[in-house]
Order: C-alpha cells, then structure tokens, then sequence
C-alpha cells in the first residue's frame, strides 16, 4: 500500500524558524568565545531582533528558492534528504552573497560569512526534511514522485 505523509506547510514553517534560531545562537557563542558578558534578558531581546528580521528573510528564501527547488526536486523523482540539504546550502551561499552585494557601502551592515549561511541553509533544508516536508511510509516502493523505481515494480 502506498502512502505518504507530507506537511508542507509546517516543513515550511518550522524550517524558516530555525534559521533565526541558528544564526542567534552562532552570534551567542562568537559572543561568549570573544568574552563577551550579556544576561538572559539581553540574549532574549537579541534573539527577537534577529527574528524580526531574519525570519522574513528566511521565509523570502523558503519561498523564492526552497520551493521551486523542492518542485523540480519532485518532478525529477530526485527528491533525497540530501538534495534537498545541498539545495539549501546553495540558498544560504546565494543569501551571503546577496547580503555581501547589497550592504556594499552601507552604514549599518549584517554579518553573514559564508560558511555561516551554508550551514544555516543547510539546517533549513535539513528541518524542511524532518518537518515533514517529504516523508514516505515505510515500505513504500515508489519515490517521492509516486512512480514506481522499477518497472517490474507497476
């Protein structure tokens, strides 16, 4: 019996949550390895700047890349945790360089090294993928696409 269980729209949620989440606790810890003190309430105040920007940039990404990527993802039969965390490391490279291009000469400018962004992506896509995004019971025999892997298989 073939069944899947996809939830699109909490994969999406859920992986545009963690990439503010991510990158506030990269910030956390450069801060704290730079010996830098701050408390609870600061942290917290840090975190709710960081998604009040960072999480409408996130969905922009999720929206404009994840999903025509996951589509052509699907329509290809390609649709892999893998290709889907690569897929979402690209997104974060292409988030640094855009950064990197549009705060050129900018009084006020956010950091996004690259690496940083290729994990975030990464972690976003991963998430995508736990989430529920694309999810195919057990012992089904076809792929995410829904045709069988083998013709012997229809």
């Amino acid at each position: 019996m073939t069944k899947s269980r996809r939830h699109p729209i909490r994969a999406l949620l859920v992986s545009t949550a963690v990439v503010p989440l991510g990158y506030w606790l990269a910030m956390v810890a450069e801060a704290t390895a730079h010996g830098v003190r701050f408390g609870v309430v600061r942290a917290l105040r840090e975190l709710m700047i960081i998604s009040a920007f960072g999480g409408p940039t996130a969905l922009a990404m999720a929206v404009l890349w994840g999903a025509p990527i996951v589509y052509v993802l699907i329509r290809m039969g390609a649709l892999r945790m893998t290709t889907v965390v690569v897929a979402g490391a690209a997104g974060g490279a292409l988030v640094s360089l855009l950064f990197a291009e549009i705060q050129r000469g900018g009084l006020f400018r956010v950091r996004m090294p690259l690496p940083l962004a290729i994990a975030l992506g990464a972690l976003a896509g991963g998430a995508w993928w736990l989430a529920g995004g694309a999810r195919v019971v057990r012992g089904d025999a076809r792929g995410a696409s829904g045709r069988a892997s083998s013709p012997a298989e229809e």
